[in-house]
């Protein structure tokens, strides 16, 4: 299988990548750190794949042809109030906030460093240090508090019969062109690398669905128009 994204979907990690310290954006993060905009002038694809199905104005929206299948979507028999990861994902989180909490004395030693320069108002490494100082506090309360709640889902868990989290899904588009996603959650989600999040409008689309069943999923470009043609779990 060819690894490919359909063309209406290709675009660069840079017009993706949202500095996470710009006003009025609604922003989701991923196990790596970085963040990206949800906001409902995000770029389509970044909201495609990450965003939540159901966006105020309505052009991002996923539907089905199919029926679902009573009782055929995974995430219902999951824990409610999780964060839902794979174990990769589980393990990063873990490491990203060891990795801060390293850096929180270094970001201390840079602002006392700073402070001997003199006059702090205008100062630029004083501020700079201080803005990273918010930055890592911020990050490390935010892990602080997710890692106790999540709720990592291994390989052996993750069913072949329907899509669920944790399943990679073949699809394969009318031109033929076939590709493949991960469904996981928001603090995996990685368009780049076809991670896409359950509750973005293509993630949603797919959940529940079985081998064989038709999706589409409404981009500006236009529709997306998928069969899925096969169902796996992902390995560590």
């Amino acid at each position: 299988m060819r690894e490919r994204r359909p063309q209406i979907l290709q675009y660069s990690a840079d017009s993706l990548a949202h500095d996470s310290g710009s006003a009025g954006s609604a922003r989701c993060s991923r196990a790596g750190g970085s963040w990206y905009d949800c906001s409902p002038s995000a770029h389509p694809w970044d909201r495609l794949f990450l965003g939540r199905a159901g966006e105020e104005d309505g052009a991002y929206r996923a539907r089905s042809h199919a029926r679902r299948h009573p009782g055929a979507t995974p995430l219902e028999d999951l824990p409610k109030g999780k964060y839902y990861v794979t174990v990769r994902g589980g393990e990063e989180l873990e490491q990203e906030l060891e990795t801060l909490l390293k850096k929180r004395s270094e970001v201390a030693a840079n602002i006392r460093t700073a402070k001997a320069f003199g006059d702090l108002s205008e100062n630029f490494e004083y501020h700079e240090a201080k803005r990273e100082q918010g930055f890592v506090e911020g990050r490390i309360q935010e892990l602080k508090q997710i890692l106790p709640s999540i709720y990592v889902i291994s390989p052996e868990d993750v069913r072949s019969d329907c899509v669920g989290f944790g399943a990679i899904v073949s699809l394969r588009e009318d031109t033929g062109d076939e590709w493949e996603v991960h469904i996981v959650g928001p603090l995996e989600a990685d368009p780049m690398a076809d991670r896409v999040s359950y509750e973005s409008p293509l993630g949603s689309a797919l959940i529940g669905r079985r081998s064989g069943e038709i999706v589409e999923a409404a981009v500006p470009a236009g529709e997306l128009r998928l069969e899925i043609i096969g169902i796996r779990s992902y390995v560590v």
